[in-house]
């Protein structure tokens, strides 16, 4: 009990077991670690590897292996590496998989691979009532079927922490109730987020209370669609091709933007990455023929800059 990995982490109140099997040339000061148990209640994760003393600094080439480890043995362990989870909030259930290179220094390891956590729920944390500044993009409530939990179905990334900092990448996230995200973004030593996902909706909440998919043409396209008329130069007059144009956007993923800290995490729509969005439908529907007045042989001069002209130029 009271074992701390990272500089920022907190004493663990649970008790760890290490035993270990290793190999050590005194001679060339290096040594292997064939085989080492880590044991934290009824969770198991597997270390083997290798590492040379040079001096005061001994250089390491560990891997570090959980499969399907118990995440609520795990759950008390996690603020002593330095995971810190939004306040007044906790995991439950599920599992955790990894696979992670451990190098560098032992004074400054640096920590990189695969991680994937199935089947939990973040209690004591509702993202569907995080991300309800959406709702003027969509024209409904977002993840209401979440309630004071979040259900997290699947998580997958690549992960490297060096120096404190930590940078995810190729981010798959499937949450019940809200839909999924794709994405990257770093969580600094001091916690700050800096994450940008494309979120693809499919809890939204329309006025009838219904739960519809986001590119069914409903509520939520309808919403967005009513947005973009304020953004583009003329879209008021454009119903059915801005209906299209919105219901385009939503089944590609509204980019979102993640920031605040780790113990209070903020999300905002990403108003460059969805005006990129909506250019990209906007220069489809030129090429098809289908965007705003359209009157039989006119083509609108330029809805792809009035599309990123009027996003921008409103924020």
């Amino acid at each position: 009990m009271g074992i701390k990995l990272a500089k920022d982490g907190v004493p663990s109140p649970k008790p760890v077991q290490l035993q270990f099997t290793l190999t050590q040339n005194e001679q060339a000061m290096n040594g292997v670690v064939q085989q080492a148990v880590v044991t934290i209640g009824s969770a198991v994760i597997n270390l083997s590897g290798t590492y040379q003393t040079s001096g005061a600094s001994t250089a390491l080439n560990m891997k570090v292996v959980g499969n399907a480890v118990s995440i609520n043995e795990l759950e008390a362990f996690l603020p002593s590496v330095g995971v810190h989870l939004p306040t007044g909030s906790r995991l439950q259930g599920g599992t955790l998989t990894t696979s992670l290179a451990v190098t560098g220094t032992s004074a400054a390891p640096v920590i990189s691979g695969p991680v994937r956590i199935d089947n939990t729920v973040l209690a004591g944390f509702n993202l569907g009532s995080k991300l309800g500044a959406l709702s003027s993009l969509t024209g409904g409530r977002i993840g209401s079927s979440t309630g004071s939990g979040t259900t997290i179905r699947s998580l997958s990334m690549n992960v490297r922490e060096e120096g404190g900092n930590i940078r995810t990448d190729n981010i798959a996230l499937d949450v019940a109730g809200v839909g999924t995200a794709t994405g990257a973004g770093s969580v600094s030593a001091g916690g700050a987020l800096n994450y940008n996902v494309v979120l693809k909706l499919t809890g939204l909440m329309g006025g009838g209370g219904g739960t519809q998919q986001a590119s069914s043409g409903g509520g939520a396209v309808a919403g967005l669609a009513g947005a973009l008329g304020g953004f583009i130069p003329g879209g008021g007059a454009g119903g059915a091709a801005l209906g299209g144009l919105a219901g385009g956007v939503l089944k590609a993923g509204i980019p979102v933007a993640i920031g605040g800290t780790t113990s209070n995490p903020t999300f905002s729509p990403n108003v460059a990455g969805l005006a990129g969005a909506v250019g990209a439908n906007a220069a489809k529907g030129l090429l098809g023929g289908q965007l705003g007045g359209q009157q039989k042989g006119k083509t609108p001069a330029n809805p792809l800059g009035n599309a990123l002209g009027g996003l921008l130029g409103k924020h």
